[in-house]
């Protein structure tokens, strides 16, 4: 079974600044915290935050667009939300114009337009959720809209839809950790695992009803049919990968008794020598052998088992660019294919966010300068798209350098009270004028000490860039410093 129908796609919406309103304080916060979520259960979730109506109506039509090819869909909005009297409720980019009725409906965003789209995709299951409805002094005329909250909506077949509010109530925009009080309830069960969506939403519910002191309700409208779980384990990420769904997420594949099957069982099985027959195995075999398929799931294999330390696997990587040749046809490489992928995705098809599988990422990246692996390459940019704000580096063609500043603060440190040493701090770390560094500490711990390598080491894999790539400006100079001492654990910012 291919992968094109077996996913979730979520549009997630955040506004806090709007221009002629009383501005929110953690609707952007909620949105963020909801998509990092989602993605982490495997969606593909477009990110909207801060939009005018144009943007908002335009990430509306790309969402609805991009339907059809998924599964699941899920729609979330966090902000400013009104019903007039024309019946219609409309979502509220930065610029909506509240001054009269007609001004919102010039300038605002009809919901009706975000669930014709799921009536046409067809989807087994679509969820919209709405956090709407905070305190707000709009307008005199506007106030009796307010205080009706969100207008009833008939649902679309296989569609829920889920208000942060009961009619005549009002959401609160202050709960704990930041967010706002429904979203924290969301977030507090959304990772609750094999619990029915109407279930999940019966404990947000509960939780909201107790966190409020009973002032606020939410309340669902549902034409559900299919079944749906927030964290089944069953999600994957893409909708266009070309390669069935157990080799996307590839620990559902079960082997067979088939050669391949043979193979993949050893390269699995955690012990060097029958490994290492594996490797040997399929390398002995005609590339005609192998399907697609199997080989981009060897091609996943190969690179895990390399990372493990199997000799024959990492020899592969010493002249991967002629031997991957051998099994390039009709331009395209799938075994490269399953080596990118799987830097990047987990065993349940799932983007890795960080911890990347970087052992060879240097001799896999430098086959960018061979015109023969470029669909690979445009191959996982590709896949990487819905996860550009979690990347500080795309593997794309021509191959470009990532500038990246560093600052470290000497400390002298006197060892049984005669020598010194003088070790850095790093005190900074930033990329395109962006800070990235966060400092967190665990226990009295606020830093570790690295030699320089270890710490050089620990920026490639957190960039996600071979080394060779980086290029490091250092105050003072890397050449001056010996030893780092780090925080712990190095957190950096997402990069957007």
């Amino acid at each position: 079974m291919t992968a094109e129908k077996t996913n979730a796609l979520a549009l997630v919406i955040g506004v806090n600044d709007y221009q002629h309103t009383t501005k929110l304080k953690a609707a952007v916060k909620d949105a963020t915290d909801v998509a990092d979520k989602l993605m982490s259960l495997g969606f593909t979730v477009m990110r909207c935050f801060e939009p005018t109506n144009q943007a908002l109506q335009n990430a509306i039509m790309q969402f609805g667009g991009d339907l059809p090819n998924y599964t699941y869909g899920l729609f979330y909005f966090a902000g400013h939300a009104m019903q007039l009297d024309d019946g219609h409720n409309y979502l509220m980019g930065v610029d909506t114009h509240v001054a009269r009725p007609p001004d919102v409906q010039s300038t605002a965003i009809k919901l009706a337009a975000l669930l014709n789209y799921l009536q046409w995709a067809k989807n087994e299951v679509n969820i919209v959720i709405l956090d709407a409805c905070r305190d707000n002094p709009f307008p005199s005329w506007a106030r009796t809209s307010q205080e009706r909250g969100l207008a009833a909506v008939n649902a679309p077949k296989g569609t829920l839809i889920a208000f942060s509010t009961s009619p005549g109530e009002r959401a609160s925009d202050i709960g704990p950790h930041g967010n706002g009080l429904y979203t924290s309830c969301l977030l507090k069960h959304i990772g609750d695992q094999n619990i029915p969506v109407e279930e999940f939403f019966k404990r947000v519910r509960t939780s909201l009803y107790v966190l409020s002191k009973g002032t606020q309700t939410s309340w669902e409208h549902t034409s559900l049919i299919g079944q749906f779980f927030f964290n089944s384990g069953k999600l994957i990420h893409a909708g266009t990968l070309p390669y069935a769904a157990d080799m996307i997420a590839d620990g559902q594949y079960q082997p067979d008794d088939s050669e391949f099957g043979q193979i993949i069982t050893q390269l699995k099985s955690y012990n060097f020598d029958t490994q290492n027959i594996g490797v040997r195995s399929f390398a002995h075999m005609p590339p005609a052998t192998f399907s697609d398929d199997e080989q981009f799931l060897f091609g996943r294999n190969l690179l895990q088992t390399a990372c493990g330390g199997s000799y024959p696997a990492k020899d592969k990587f010493e002249k991967l660019g002629p031997w991957l040749k051998n099994y390039t046809n009709n331009g395209q490489n799938h075994m490269l294919n399953g080596m990118l992928f799987e830097i990047y995705f987990n065993s349940k098809g799932q983007f890795r966010q960080e911890n990347f599988k970087i052992g060879f990422i240097t001799e896999i990246f430098a086959l960018r300068s061979d015109p023969a692996f470029g669909d690979a390459f445009t191959f996982i940019v590709d896949q990487l798209q819905p996860f550009r704000d979690y990347l500080y580096y795309l593997p794309s063609v021509p191959i470009k350098t990532l500038a990246v500043e560093l600052s470290f603060d000497p400390e002298e440190v006197e060892f049984f009270g005669s020598s010194r040493s003088t070790h850095h701090r790093l005190t900074s770390v930033r990329m395109e004028g962006m800070e990235l560094l966060e400092f967190k500490t665990i226990g009295k711990l606020d830093g570790v000490l690295e030699r320089k390598q270890s710490f050089l080491d620990t920026l490639e894999a957190k960039f996600c860039v071979p080394a060779s790539l980086l290029r490091l400006t250092s105050n003072p100079d890397l050449d001056e410093i010996k030893t780092i001492v780090m925080p712990y654990p190095l957190t950096l910012k997402k990069p957007r």
